[in-house]
């Protein structure tokens, strides 16, 4: 029985990674209303310049946060490092990106540059495995469900792993 409520647990924590990847997809779609607005490249220097290191600051906040509080109460290795590599997993794969999609009203088009531009994982998947020459709907759809059974794995993997 205490191994299935732990088993609740981190599968509990597992997906309140993807509530907290919503949550930074639903701030990310409100702010940048503001910066397809002003359409300039200038707005969208400013953007890399300023918004987007913030962004990065609170997705490993919010991926290794977490981890933290659960090692402090726990102090299980194997599974904090599980969490921590499902949570960056989900946010290199793009579900992120996808939840983006899902709750701003920009609709993605048929060449996503920027996910080029920024040599996102994604980018190489879309180029390397689907041969084309932008990231396309159906590469960042996709390499997010890979990514999403790709970080279960290592989690559970990690969480049978005893160190």
């Amino acid at each position: 029985m205490a191994e299935l409520k732990r088993w609740i647990k981190l599968h509990k924590l597992y997906l309140g990674l993807f509530v907290l990847l919503a949550l930074i997809a639903i701030i990310d779609a409100n702010q940048l209303k503001t910066f397809f607005e002003i359409n300039t490249e200038k707005a969208w220097s400013l953007y890399n310049t300023y918004t987007l290191p913030s962004f990065i600051a609170l997705w490993l906040i919010i991926i290794v946060t977490p981890a933290l509080v659960y090692f402090m109460f726990t102090h299980d290795k194997s599974e904090t490092i599980g969490i921590i590599a499902a949570g960056f997993i989900l946010l290199f794969s793009g579900t992120e990106d996808l939840m983006y999609f899902a709750f701003s009203p920009q609709d993605m088009t048929p060449c996503m540059q920027w996910f080029n531009d920024l040599n996102a994982p994604v980018a190489s998947w879309s180029t390397n495995i689907l041969k084309e020459r932008c990231v396309s709907p159906n590469a960042l759809i996709s390499f997010a469900g890979l990514g999403i059974i790709a970080s279960y794995l290592i989690f559970k993997k990690l969480k049978y792993a005893k160190w």
